[in-house]
């Protein structure tokens, strides 16, 4: 992951981890509730069902890119948790595959 130059590889690692297992929940454990006239009912990580420690891969490598300072930031770092995030959305997206791929080989009925 690109963050810049770490000021705490640790705290960068975690924070990864922690943005990808929230996004993982986001995508993949939210339930949307909508109220009789279509308004959003669950907004929010408040509102929907975080990972549990069961939830969390038994192998999770993350590796911070080295070499690629932010020159305009405070000691050359970056930002790192809502793009971590958004790229938790391929959770979805590999989920959604395996069903369309089940459903087409018969294995499973939507």
């Amino acid at each position: 992951m690109d963050v810049g130059e770490s000021l705490n590889p640790a705290i960068d690692i975690g924070q990864i981890e922690g943005g990808w297992m929230q996004g993982y929940g986001l995508y993949t454990l939210e339930e949307l509730k909508f109220s009789p006239s279509g308004f959003l009912l669950t907004k929010g990580p408040g509102m929907y069902k975080l990972p549990g420690f069961g939830d969390i891969p038994l192998e999770f490598n993350v590796a911070l890119l080295r070499g690629a300072p932010n020159k305009k930031a405070v000691f050359s770092s970056k930002v790192i948790t809502s793009s971590v995030i958004i790229v938790a959305i391929y959770y979805y997206i590999y989920i959604t595959i395996a069903h369309i791929l089940l459903y087409f080989k018969g294995y499973i009925n939507i």
